[in-house]
């Protein structure tokens, strides 16, 4: 069996896919641009955490 793991960050999605020992199968990481419209804060697109999740699965 495998387990996936998956780190939705603001700078991006790192995903690890383990064997049932946690020998690592697979990683990938999809970065996400991050917009600062004023000091002190940061926005991102809902709609691009879940492309950059749904690429990183499909890669």
């Amino acid at each position: 069996m495998a387990h996936l793991g998956i780190d939705l960050s603001m700078s991006g999605v790192h995903e690890l896919l383990v064997d049932a020992n946690g020998a690592l199968l697979r990683s990938v990481e999809r970065h996400l641009e991050t917009r600062c419209p004023h000091s002190g804060s940061s926005k991102h697109n809902p709609k691009h955490w879940i492309a950059a999740l749904a690429g990183a699965m499909q890669d």
